[in-house]
């Protein structure tokens, strides 16, 4: 069964450390000029939220304690579960104030668009190694040995991880065009309904909309983009987020491929 909502952003993989990263105070700012505003606004999180967190317990970790809080007080936040926030929908019981966690797609009706949002991590199958970590990280032994180590010393691995694999550059994190035809395919796939429907994925790091009904987030954390999908408006809108704007500029409103901005026009 679909959720009604009405406006409703949608953001995805914003791999957020703690209060000294740049990223996060842009993300609450955000919040606060584009959520908070609007006490009628819905903002779904697919997946990634964190650079790392495997839920232990009901605990939140030290450094993403500042965003956690900042999101129960919103009137309506849905997280999904990625790869790199894991079992928070278990550990945490489903909901703190106004933030829900899922660990499932989320099905959203808002106008005549119905939308299936999720992470995306599932959808290149083929990728067997990467499937496998995922149902690795998703098991009981998963949560047992995470429960022998502590929070604070599974935390510290899963950052000492992440790093190793990645040093933050946008070229450390080129989009698979693998996963790409993957989730096309999927889109694809997905049966006709009476209304508008879109499949939105984040994981990829891929930022456009595609004709098979596929519209991919991006990233917060190169591109600062959202999804707007507003019962007001003919279409959803890929956007990218301005903090010295009240306009953010439109990058798509329709199936137009790859939309990802110049690199030279992100600051």
């Amino acid at each position: 069964m679909a959720e009604q909502v009405g406006r409703t952003l949608i953001v995805s993989d914003l791999h957020l450390r703690g209060p000294s990263d740049p990223n996060q105070h842009r993300f609450l700012r955000f919040i606060e000029s584009r959520i908070a505003s609007c006490p009628q606004a819905t903002l779904v999180i697919a997946g990634d939220l964190v650079d790392f967190w495997f839920a232990v317990d009901s605990d939140v970790p030290a450094p993403y304690r500042q965003v956690v809080s900042r999101l129960e007080a919103l009137p309506r936040v849905y997280w999904i579960e990625g790869n790199h926030d894991v079992g928070l929908s278990r550990a945490l019981g489903g909901r703190r104030g106004g933030l829900r966690f899922l660990d499932k797609t989320l099905q959203l009706s808002c106008g005549p668009w119905l939308l299936s949002v999720a992470h995306g991590d599932h959808v290149e199958r083929s990728d067997r190694g990467h499937q496998l970590l995922r149902s690795v990280m998703r098991s009981r032994l998963a949560r047992g040995l995470a429960r022998g180590l502590g929070a604070d010393r599974t935390l510290r691995l899963g950052q000492r991880i992440t790093n190793s694999r990645s040093s933050g550059s946008m070229d450390s994190r080129t989009p698979s065009l693998r996963w790409l035809h993957a989730a096309r395919g999927e889109a694809q796939s997905m049966p006709p309904g009476d209304v508008s429907s879109l499949l939105v994925l984040g994981h990829g790091h891929h930022l456009g909309w595609w004709p098979e009904g596929l519209i991919c987030l991006g990233d917060w954390l190169h591109f600062h983009s959202y999804l707007e999908v507003d019962p007001d408006l003919p279409r959803p809108r890929l956007r990218r987020f301005q903090t010295d704007s009240d306009e953010d500029p439109v990058l798509a409103d329709g199936p137009v491929g790859d939309a990802r901005p110049d690199p030279g026009s992100i600051s």
